[in-house]
């Protein structure tokens, strides 16, 4: 039925755009909950997919999703952003990061909960639009993965996550109970009040699909006036000092660009399951002894 189809894509399309904002911030403060304008261009997609042929809108949202998730994996790599503004400039530019494809890789060897959402849209995607059964448990093992964000880190966890997906399997298959609309109806709308109540700019229209559409144009010596109106009150709070205590050092980075990298820019996420933390943690200690 078309409405089961809606609700069900939407529930879907809901889903994996939330654990892709996720991504995101893993790594920067952004938040992660979806807003007005991610639920309209989502359900949007979801009723053109509902009365559009499999052939045309199936391609339609594998393009859209995967660019997202590519994205979101890119920008905690490389800090590129890819939209349709830049998508001719990106393309042209692959071959400079073609071996550095190796850091992505390793991304999503630290964090398999990133690689199982992807499965898990795939999987729920081709189970709504072709009714093929075996994909529904499958899907849900792929969230529950992706909820719990686990680790296949040895042989014990293997063999556990197969274990519960041999479980969803043969339990779909022995009962295949019939799932009426309003469950996932329910599961949207309980997913929509979540939003509304953690999310402070969930009225905003800005959504995640924005930055695909328009990208962010960068013009050279542009500044806000919120940033400009910092900058004069820095500078207004060093009149009249004079600084005495000065290192050999100081100015020698005078005209150049300067990147900080601080551990409080990280998530904790992130730190945790960072293959150089114990290198930071044993210098810190050093530097305190």
């Amino acid at each position: 039925m078309p409405l089961d189809t809606f609700i069900c894509l939407t529930l879907t399309l809901s889903t994996f755009t939330f654990l892709i904002k996720r991504v995101y911030k893993v790594k920067f403060s952004v938040p992660d909950k979806l807003n007005v304008g991610d639920f309209t261009v989502i359900a949007a997609l979801s009723l053109l997919a509902t009365f559009t042929p499999a052939w045309l809108n199936l391609p339609i949202l594998l393009t859209i999703f995967t660019i997202l998730w590519v994205d979101s994996l890119l920008m905690f790599c490389f800090g590129m952003k890819v939209s349709l503004d830049n998508a001719r400039t990106f393309s042209q530019g692959v071959e400079t990061f073609k071996g550095e494809f190796k850091d992505v890789l390793f991304l999503l060897a630290r964090f398999h909960w990133m690689l199982a959402s992807y499965l898990f849209f795939l999987s729920s995607t081709f189970y709504i639009l072709s009714g093929v059964r075996v994909l529904l448990p499958v899907s849900i093992g792929l969230l529950l993965l992706c909820i719990t964000k686990s680790k296949l880190k040895n042989a014990s966890s293997v063999l556990a996550w197969s274990a519960v997906f041999a479980l969803l399997i043969l339990g779909d298959s022995y009962f295949a109970p019939e799932i009426p609309t309003v469950v996932p109806f329910l599961f949207v709308l309980s997913f929509l009040l979540y939003c509304a109540v953690k999310e402070k700019k969930f009225l905003s229209f800005k959504s995640i699909f924005h930055g695909l559409l328009l990208g962010t144009s960068l013009k050279k010596g542009r500044m806000s006036e919120g940033n400009q109106q910092i900058l004069n009150e820095i500078e207004r709070s060093y009149e009249g000092k004079t600084e005495t205590n000065r290192t050999q050092h100081f100015g020698s980075c005078e005209g150049f660009n300067v990147l900080l990298f601080t551990i409080e820019s990280m998530s904790d996420e992130a730190f945790q399951d960072s293959p150089i933390k114990d290198k930071i943690f044993g210098l810190l200690e050093n530097k305190a002894t």
